[in-house]
Order: C-alpha cells, then structure tokens, then sequence
C-alpha cells in the first residue's frame, strides 16, 4: 500500500540533491505534525487528500511557508506520477490559490512525464483554455521536454489529434517554447525534427 513514506523513499531512489532530499525529509515531518500523525508510514491514500489543507492550516497565515512545503511535496509527487491515489492532492496542488505553486507543480511533472508521457497528458490538456497564461506556458514546454526525451512516436499522432479538436492554439504555444528553448539550451536531434516537423505540418513562421 502506498504511504507517504513509499512516496519518500521512491523520491529518494531518484538521486535529487542533498539539500532536496533534506528539505524533504524535514517536510516529511511537518507533514506529520500538520496531519497529527506520529510517522509517515501511518498516512495512507484515506489521508493523501488532506496534506495540502493540513499544511494550510499548520502554518496559518504563514501562507508563504505552507507554499514552499507544498511545493517541495508537488515535486515528490512528480517524480513518482500523480497515480495511485497521488492524483488528489497532486489536484489541489494544480488549483492551489498561489500561482507560484501552481506552476510549480504542472513543471514537476517533468520527470515523470519522460519516463511516462501518458501520464501526464490529461493534465497538459486541461491548460487548453485555462485562464493562467503562465500554466498554459509550462504546459507547452513540458511538451517539448517529453518529445525531446524520445516521445516522438507518442506525441505526433497527439498532436495531431490536437489538431482536429480545440488545441491548434496550444500547439502554436508548443512551438513559440520550443524555438525558444533550442535558442537558450543545447539542442538535440529530437527537438529540431520536433521543430521543423511542427513548422511543416502546421505551416509556422
């Protein structure tokens, strides 16, 4: 059964950096304290749903304190996939007041979308028409980043599928990030089939 120890431990499998990997393990404890339980090991999928109030109300109105913990528990999250009863608070976090932290959380996704595209495809779609430029900004990169990860046969026959319903605008987006990202990063063969196969099939400047 998933705990928010299991979650823990596969964050810590995945080698994230010192100073993550404490930051953590300290939220790990708060977490505990915000829920009211003595270990992780006692916070099962009844309570995965509850960690974002319950830190909401531990800190009251150290609303930016509760915002870093969220986000530090977001990126655990993305690592492992918004699966297996994660998807609840993984939902609160996408729609949490703080915009920050909304962004944050749709970016965290990064990791497992390479391992895992389908994954995260619903939530990439559901930027489609949102209101939040910004996370229909991250949404598009994330794109990119899982095409450029090898997604290649996975993605186009999306995109395409993008192309006969409402997303012909998003993909516009996809691509603006994307010739952008090729003129700040290292370029890989992926993204520039990635870019030219989007300028010829949707005809883009």
């Amino acid at each position: 059964m998933q705990t928010l120890q299991t979650l823990f431990d596969y964050y810590k499998d995945t080698a994230p950096s010192k100073g993550k990997l404490r930051d953590a393990a300290n939220v790990l404890i708060r977490i505990c304290k915000a829920v009211r339980v003595s270990k992780p090991e006692d916070i099962g999928p009844d309570k995965f749903e509850n960690i974002p109030h319950a830190l909401d109300l531990f800190y009251g109105p150290q609303k930016e304190k509760a915002a870093q913990d969220k986000g530090i528990f977001a990126e655990m999250i993305g690592r492992f996939g918004p699966r297996k009863g994660w998807e609840k608070p993984f939902e609160k976090l996408l729609n949490d007041p703080d915009s920050n932290l909304r962004q944050f959380s749709l970016n965290a996704l990064e990791f497992c979308g390479k391992r895992d595209p389908q994954l995260v495809l619903p939530y990439i779609e559901q930027t489609f028409h949102s209101k939040d430029i910004l996370m229909r900004t991250v949404a598009a990169i994330l794109v990119g980043k899982i095409y450029c990860a090898g997604h290649t046969e996975f993605l186009e026959p999306v995109i395409l599928r993008w192309k006969e319903g409402d997303g012909r605008m998003f993909i516009q987006e996809v691509y603006s990030s994307l010739r952008y990202s090729l003129h700040t990063g290292i370029p890989n063969e992926d993204c520039d089939k990635f870019k030219n196969w989007l300028k010829l099939e949707f005809n883009f400047s």
